[in-house]
């Protein structure tokens, strides 16, 4: 402070450290904030479009699931089929993401952090991250297995009447 006093009469056009310390902090959470948004975003995208490319695909493909009607499926085993179908179609996709961030949270550790303080610090929120993408992910999955069990309701319908 005693230096602020000193320098501003002077007409020094300078920046304290506080004043660099506030800016590089902002950048910082604002970097993250900006990281962690782009992220959620990508998140609901890409389920959206699993979700729309699994029912684009059961809506070329209805005349299987009539097929199988015809042939004696009843309307619990082609509900039990797709759930299974769903289950798969997006536990496929996390089980490649999860062993993607695991080689890159160890790539993280050993490379780039010194302090096992810092990456103690971290596990609450990477658990957090973890819970928050599996519950976006299985959102999605229950939504579109209802979807399609929706569908197979309505080809048993037609196959009544």
């Amino acid at each position: 402070m005693g230096a602020n006093h000193l320098l501003k009469p002077a007409g020094f056009v300078y920046e304290s450290y506080l004043n660099n310390f506030g800016r590089h902090l902002f950048y910082v959470i604002e970097g993250s904030y900006t990281s962690l948004y782009m992220g959620f975003m990508f998140l609901i995208i890409s389920c959206a479009l699993l979700s729309l490319q699994f029912l684009t695909q059961m809506q070329a493909t209805k005349e299987r699931y009539l097929t199988l009607s015809m042939l004696g499926a009843n309307h619990e085993q082609m509900k039990k089929s797709i759930n299974k179908q769903v289950l798969w179609y997006f536990l496929l996709p996390l089980l490649l993401a999860c062993i993607s961030s695991l080689v890159g949270l160890f790539a993280v550790q050993k490379h780039l952090h010194s302090s096992q303080a810092a990456i103690a610090q971290s596990y609450p929120l990477m658990f957090i991250m973890a819970d928050s993408v599996i519950l976006v992910l299985v959102v999605y999955a229950f939504a579109v297995a209802r979807t399609a069990n929706c569908e197979i309701g309505k080809l048993k319908w037609k196959t009544n009447s």
